[in-house]
């Protein structure tokens, strides 16, 4: 059997690499069982199409960030909120009430988050203030997607929504002074000659599920299933590493190329965390879901 997929980011980019990883253990143990056919990216399924695909089943498997396919599952806000490693949310039950909660809205269940390693930064131009107060972006002009345009409100920044091929163009005529973004996959889309600051610490995770069609995976014999499923908690530990690799990586080419690391600390750094999960969680339970406390549980430990 064969299984197409398709993902939201172009396949050379960090993002699809580390789901692509997956798909070569699976087609590697699925000889002769299952096997993903690699479809590509945006080029061959514009991202705010690939949702709703993948819930008619036109497509099998979908790697995309969760913000795409924001206005049908109104949870995704959660996938952001992960500080428990992988093992302890399936331990607790958190990549079924996830795949639950999917199902209900887009016909999908989850395969494996190999991403939740992942953290974001603000990443600027010029080198922003620092007052009594904390971090103040008044003044700057800030690329948002729904992640962020709260949090940088709240830093004084004013977001401006615009698609992300349309960055690298705004980067250069001064339209934005910055973005936020994942810590790692920058560099793959130029960003890096635009970016002299990276704000630290860094907050939220990585919210790229890997989602089969839920009718797909009802139709799959029993050892196609658990071929998939075991690769996936091997690739959730092993992609921790790979990632980390990305990271190191793109972190010495930015500071070579002349980026500077703005670590906030002590009250200042205790605000900036605190106003992005404030944010974070007010956002969820302002979502009308009824999972909210269960996720809670799953996903995040507030002593860590």
């Amino acid at each position: 059997m064969t299984l197409n997929a398709v993902t939201g980011l172009p396949g050379p980019t960090p993002v699809a690499q580390v789901f692509l990883q997956y798909v070569e253990r699976v087609n590697e143990a699925g000889k002769g069982v299952v096997q993903i056919n690699y479809m590509g990216g945006p080029e061959v399924m514009p991202p705010a199409r690939q949702a709703a695909s993948l819930e008619r089943g036109l497509i099998d498997i979908l790697s995309t960030p969760a913000s795409f396919y924001a206005g049908s599952v109104r949870e995704v806000d959660a996938l952001l909120a992960v500080n428990k490693p992988m093992s302890e949310v399936r331990e607790a039950g958190g990549i079924e009430l996830i795949g639950d909660i999917w199902e209900e809205q887009i016909n999908a269940r989850v395969l494996g988050w190999f991403d939740s390693s992942v953290r974001f930064n603000l990443y600027l131009s010029r080198m922003p203030e620092v007052t009594d107060e904390g971090l103040d972006l008044s003044g700057f002009q800030l690329f948002t997607t729904n992640t962020y345009r709260d949090f940088q409100e709240a830093l004084g920044a004013t977001p401006v929504a615009i698609e992300v091929g349309e960055i690298m163009t705004a980067l250069d005529s001064g339209v934005i002074e910055g973005y936020g973004w994942p810590d790692y996959g920058l560099v793959a889309l130029g960003f890096g000659r635009h970016t002299a600051v990276r704000i630290d610490p860094k907050f939220y995770a990585g919210n790229v599920p890997a989602l089969i069609n839920a009718d797909t995976w009802e139709s799959l014999p029993q050892d196609a299933r658990d071929i998939l499923t075991e690769e996936a908690i091997r690739w959730e530990a092993d992609a921790v590493a790979f990632i980390q690799e990305f990271k190191d990586t793109e972190e010495q080419a930015l500071i070579e190329g002349g980026m500077e690391i703005l670590t906030l600390e002590g009250d200042a750094a205790d605000s900036y965390l605190q106003t992005a999960y404030d944010l974070l969680w007010e956002r969820i339970e302002g979502s009308g879901s009824p999972h909210v406390e269960a996720l809670r549980d799953a996903l995040f430990d507030p002593m860590r």
